[in-house]
């Protein structure tokens, strides 16, 4: 019976898979990513401004041949942006098709990729009712959301009107308008009849960033622009209760009141409001900074009111010292956390610090350093399924590294390489990174350039892991430890093959296994079921197999281990663990 289970030796358990790559290209830039249930889906602007996608299950593991979103004729795509709601990815993006000669005007548009039939809806234009040759859009961003059985698609973007074309010369039309623009889609995005204006921007104010956030029937709407004073970004809010249709506050609401706002990030979970911004103050003249800090805002009442800003232990300094704040609410609402990049100004090696709230924002806690070797570019996700978990993503200057919470932002699990590549982030500033909650798989997207080729890569981790103890040529009395299964079965299999392949889970639960149904894997199916490859799990998800006492294994095999939990009461399967793949 054990000589089906001729295992390798591993030398560690692997908490961060290879990077896969999806795509090769002369010049790639702005990569995006998205993921929910079953579909991950990768876009990145290439050559001449081309749209192009790739996607994937929940893993993010194999990725499908590219396709062509928006192609570059007649006009090149800017600003593209991406969400996944179940089976539907959705892109929007700005082109100036309808430019006139001399003309800068933009006109945004959305296209649908279901991934259930493979299919590309046809290119939706956002229409506004004013001649699109008169409009110039920035900085189309969507959001999706189901509300029942339907799917819900906000697009927001802000336009600038023109009584005519406007033009790239000097002594063009003056705009007429500055508005923020909120297209809605009831049908999953393949019409868009409602469009609301936001905000009226005053014509001298620019702005700088913007965010839209959707949960059921409310629409939060953020941005930065400088009405105060020129230059000094302050943030905005608006809501809409009814998905879209009219929003709530006669007059938007600025919640910030310090100049000026670097960087803000948002998080948004039922009632519970999370803002983290970055204020710097300083003197254009001479350059004195005043303060740069790492502020705060928290609602409870879906944006109605806010707390103060408040400033984080420890994130205050008159240098730049600051940055990239990231803000992630826990599932359940009663914690809120911040990373932010902190030291380094323009001279010394930054860090990755952070803080904890779990009164709302009334309170937070002494800043903790999370990095020991310098990091940049933070990035905060918490699980939305209920789970107590988030990941904290950030670069070193040798690659890109990932850490796990299963307390929501309690306590840190020790960091992780999942890229150790050259990187570059193509424009975007960060790393883009999201979270499955399906898969319990922490995903992301990022560059490398090397000899005229960019190559697009995913990555990514599991917090749940397995590792293979005692396994050595010969006789042998291996067995397997398993961690960090805390869903809340109590018992986790452990299955082999001797390559890793695609077999769906059974019991109408259909994700990936990531092995291959062969001989091997029958065979360790069986004693998993039998007991013998079973690992009864504590109440922190940990635990191990028996020894197999009396195996002979033999050298130059290949093989995949997975460890999947299940519950046997009702024939549910829980937490699955990447694929351990070795070589003896």
């Amino acid at each position: 019976m054990l000589a089906c289970l001729a295992l390798a030796v591993l030398p560690q358990a692997q908490f961060a898979r290879p990077p896969v790559a999806v795509a090769t290209s002369s010049y790639a830039h702005l990569p995006v990513i998205a993921t929910d249930e079953n579909l991950s889906a990768v876009a990145w602007l290439e050559g001449t401004n081309e749209l192009r996608a790739s996607f994937s299950d929940g893993r993010g593991v194999e990725w499908t041949p590219t396709i062509t979103v928006k192609p570059s004729h007649p006009a090149p795509a800017f600003d593209a942006a991406l969400c996944v709601d179940q089976q539907v990815a959705v892109f929007a993006w700005r082109d100036r098709r309808h430019a006139v000669p001399q003309s800068i005007a933009s006109t945004p548009f959305v296209r649908t990729y279901d991934a259930s039939s493979g299919l590309l809806s046809a290119e939706v234009q956002l229409l506004n009712g004013l001649p699109a040759a008169n409009v110039t859009t920035e900085r189309p961003i969507a959001a999706a959301v189901r509300v029942g059985s339907t799917l819900r698609v906000h697009v927001l973007v802000h336009h600038a009107v023109f009584p005519a074309p406007p033009t790239n010369m000097f002594g063009g039309p003056v705009a007429t308008d500055s508005l923020l623009r909120l297209y809605t889609s009831n049908d999953g995005g393949h019409t868009f009849p409602i469009a609301r204006d936001v905000a009226h921007l005053p014509l001298t104010a620019i702005l700088w960033d913007l965010r839209v956030e959707a949960e059921g029937d409310d629409v939060h709407v953020f941005w930065t622009d400088d009405r105060s004073s020129w230059q000094d970004y302050e943030v905005y809010h608006q809501r809409s209760s009814d998905g879209g249709l009219t929003f709530d506050f006669p007059v938007e609401h600025r919640l910030t009141t310090h100049a000026a706002i670097q960087a803000f990030d948002v998080d948004v979970a039922g009632s519970v409001i999370a803002l983290a911004v970055n204020d710097t103050a300083h003197d254009p003249l001479s350059g004195t900074v005043y303060w740069d800090r790492i502020d705060t805002l928290v609602s409870v009442d879906r944006g109605t009111t806010f707390t103060p800003q408040t400033t984080l232990p420890g994130a205050s300094a008159t240098d730049y010292a600051f940055a990239w704040p990231s803000v992630a609410i826990s599932s359940s609402g009663a914690a809120i956390d911040v990373a932010w990049q902190s030291g380094g100004g323009w001279t010394t090696q930054p860090d990755v610090d952070w803080s904890r709230s779990v009164d709302a924002g009334a309170h937070w806690s002494s800043e903790a350093l999370l990095t020991a070797n310098g990091g940049h570019y933070p990035r905060l996700r918490a699980d939305p399924s209920g789970r107590a978990r988030m990941t904290l993503s950030w670069a070193q200057t040798d690659g890109w590294r990932v850490a796990a919470s299963l307390d929501d932002g309690a306590s840190w699990q020790p960091p992780v390489e999942f890229s150790g590549d050259t990187f570059t982030t193509g424009g975007v500033g960060h790393i883009p990174a999201c979270w499955n909650s399906r898969y319990q798989n922490f995903v992301s997207t990022w560059l490398t350039a090397a000899a005229g080729v960019t190559t697009v890569w995913s990555g990514g981790a599991r917090p749940q892991t397995i590792t293979p103890i005692g396994f050595q040529v010969g006789p042998a009395s291996p067995h397997v430890a398993c961690e960090r299964f805390d869903d809340g079965n109590s018992i986790a299999f452990v299955l082999a093959s001797l390559t890793p392949g695609s077999f769906a889970l059974p019991f109408g639960d259909g994700r990936e296994l990531g092995l291959a149904p062969d001989a091997l894997f029958a065979a360790t199916a069986n004693l998993a079921v039998s007991g013998v490859l079973a690992a009864p799990l504590d109440a922190q998800g940990d635990g191990a197999t028996a020894a197999l006492a009396g195996a002979v294994l033999p050298a130059g095999l290949q093989f995949s281990l997975v460890g999947v939990s299940f519950d046997l009461a009702t024939l549910r399967f829980g937490d699955i663990s990447d694929v351990v793949t070795v070589q003896l």
